[in-house]
């Protein structure tokens, strides 16, 4: 019975002769089979290990920021982003490298509110960045030399004889050639001046290596009704318009909590933005702390690192304190009935928010190592801009439409009046939108690879420049940074 189900089994595998030499064939083919087979089970095997891997350190991160970001919301008085001093703000190195300050309070002060051993009394930003940092465990940022100017390696590349070593220690290396007994190394010791090192010199100005960071912002937002401003009435004060297609009008004075202005309109009674808003209830974003690091004004090229940006650049962006007039800190406020309104947060506690200083930084960063990725600016810290921003909160894939891609009219004014018609339609869902504060938490972290596997090194290598860097972010709300503004009423 034994020999008849061998033999089936055989005829079953295809090998119905059971002779010596076939069987040798069998073992052959097999070894062959596994040769080819074991490299792919093992690409298979290490693919899984390293995309678990990177899954797991994904959400981690992902966890950290919502962390951090829902932290901030019961954050108030002293701890509220309102009472943080902007000294501390900025990263030292930037300070240092990029806008020439030094031995300053403000150094200290920066270094410290990022010393998470001792940040006690530093506020909002340093809570919520140590906060970050103790989640991350057992993930850690790794932190490496950062000098602003000079973090593209191409820059050093270029200025590579500026880096040439130093003649008087040329000859001191000359004289006292290693290896060297004590008293040579002592006498060498004295002539060599180790500030003008080479070695040294070239690895504070390479290439940044690590990209970690952890990069707070808090915006404050205030739903608005941009109505388009057409006429006076009979007393003097505006008319505006509804955006339908009949154009009804409205009379403010019966309509006032609409809030309605006139955000595009240069005269009249309305307000000028240096920004075009689209037609109709919106969140638009009119401040942004730090106050003093909430902009990208730098150009992006390494020649163009000390030249601001104008309207014109790409990447141009203005002080949100400052969303109306472009009036570089003064505090905009308009008349009506004897009464003054405020346009901007410009005023709080009787001090200018806005500003038209230099600025390389976009929120507040913990290491300053992340550069944003965008080729026309030269900045460090978020990638989010105001735009951006304004147009997340306006949640263009859960009320339609979206605001800020309408179709053209003169090429599709079919198109165009389909979406003046949405805009209207959807003015009923938009008008439950709050003036409120908002903290976002970004969280930038670059991965290594767990087995550094062959197969994969070049895949690594076409992401870009090799670095694999996760990118995460939170946003909660934040009542203390909560709008209070009061528009030109008609």
């Amino acid at each position: 019975m034994k020999p008849f189900l061998r033999t089936i089994l055989r005829i079953l595998d295809g090998s119905p002769t059971i002779s010596t030499a076939t069987r040798n064939r069998q073992r052959g083919q097999s070894m062959l089979e596994l040769a080819l087979i074991t490299p792919l089970l093992a690409i298979l095997v290490a693919g899984a290990v390293e995309v678990g891997w990177y899954t797991n350190h994904w959400l981690t991160l992902l966890e950290v920021t919502r962390v951090g970001a829902r932290s901030a919301t019961f954050l108030t008085d002293e701890l509220s982003p309102i009472e943080w001093n902007n000294d501390a703000s900025v990263v030292p190195a930037i300070q240092v490298e990029l806008m020439n300050v030094s031995g300053t309070t403000s150094i200290n002060r920066a270094t410290n509110a990022r010393d998470c051993e001792s940040y006690a009394g530093y506020g909002f930003y340093t809570y919520i960045s140590c906060l970050t940092q103790s989640s991350l465990e057992p993930l850690s940022l790794n932190l490496d030399v950062v000098d602003p100017i000079d973090a593209d390696s191409e820059a050093v590349e270029e200025n590579e004889s500026k880096f040439a070593i130093d003649p008087a220690n040329q000859q001191c290396i000359k004289d006292y050639p290693e290896p060297r007994d004590a008293a040579q190394q002592a006498a060498f010791d004295a002539c060599y001046d180790p500030a003008l090192d080479r070695d040294l010199l070239l690895s504070s100005n390479r290439d940044v290596k690590s990209h970690d960071d952890v990069v707070i912002s808090v915006f404050v937002i205030q739903n608005v009704n941009n109505a388009r401003y057409t006429s006076l009435y009979g007393n003097g004060t505006p008319r505006y318009v509804d955006y339908t297609p009949a154009q009804n009008e409205i009379d403010p004075e019966s309509d006032i909590y609409k809030v309605t202005y006139d955000l595009n309109n240069s005269g009249g009674g309305g307000g000028a933005s240096s920004r075009e808003y689209p037609p109709g209830r919106q969140n638009i974003v009119v401040g942004r702390y730090p106050s003093n690091a909430n902009e990208c004004t730098q150009k992006g090229t390494n020649v163009d690192n000390d030249q601001m940006m104008t309207a014109a650049d790409l990447g141009f962006e203005i002080d949100p304190f400052d969303y109306l007039d472009m009036d570089n800190g003064l505090v905009t406020k308009r008349t009506y009935a004897g009464e003054e309104y405020t346009l901007e947060l410009t005023d709080i506690d009787g001090g200018s928010l806005a500003d038209n200083t230099p600025e390389y930084q976009r929120g507040f960063a913990t290491t300053g190592q992340h550069r944003v990725d965008d080729p026309n600016v030269f900045c460090y810290g978020s990638e989010f801009t105001i735009a951006e921003v304004e147009r997340l909160i306006n949640m263009p894939g859960f009320i339609s439409p979206d605001l800020y891609n309408a179709p053209d009219s003169a090429t599709n004014p079919v198109g165009y009046a389909a979406w003046v018609s949405d805009v209207y339609a959807s003015q009923d869902e938009r008008a439950f939108f709050e003036p409120q504060g908002m903290t976002l938490v970004e969280v930038f972290w670059e991965h290594d690879m767990l087995l550094n596997f062959g197969f994969f090194r070049p895949l690594k290598e076409a992401y870009g420049d090799g670095d694999i860097v996760i990118a995460l972010w939170s946003a909660f709300p934040l009542p203390s940074a909560a709008p209070n503004i009061l528009y030109q009423l008609p």
